[in-house]
């Protein structure tokens, strides 16, 4: 059975709407929204798992809130835990393969080139949920944002 991490953004209480020049306030469900779901084997359910070890839902309602805060510790830890290491170990790779030519090196960095690719990629993905939701919880009519694992 597979498992996945979802977000979701929960609207406010009320919000202040114009129509026809008057003010009138609307109140608004408050039921959480499912906005992203990442499953068991992306980088993004893994770092947020072993960050952040969100609430398991399984059949029930459990939440864990998270914050700008919360979202920037995940990407902060995949850059120094994953991304850079990665990194410096490709500079390792060039500066070895450089003094000495080896095909089975050269077959090595490429594929490391790849992963590398890859792991820019998630970092990316990270920081665009970790501006996400600095924009939901500053800038826009929800409140708060929740994520769990079914």
């Amino acid at each position: 059975m597979s498992s996945y991490l979802t977000f979701y953004f929960v609207p406010k209480k009320s919000k202040t709407t114009y129509k026809d020049g008057e003010e009138k306030e609307v109140d608004l469900v408050q039921e959480p929204l499912r906005v992203l779901t990442y499953c068991r084997s992306s980088e993004i359910y893994q770092n947020y798992y072993h960050v952040l070890n969100p609430a398991y839902a399984g059949n029930e309602e459990k939440y864990t809130e998270i914050t700008e805060s919360d979202a920037e510790r995940v990407t902060k830890y995949f850059l120094e835990e994953k991304l850079q290491p990665a990194e410096k170990r490709l500079e390792s790779l060039y500066k070895i393969i450089k003094n000495s030519y080896n095909p089975d090196l050269a077959e090595d960095i490429v594929e490391f080139e790849s992963e590398l690719e890859n792991l820019k990629g998630v970092y990316v993905r990270l920081k665009y949920i970790s501006s996400l939701i600095e924009e939901v919880l500053n800038y826009s009519d929800f409140e708060k944002v929740l994520i769990n694992i079914d």
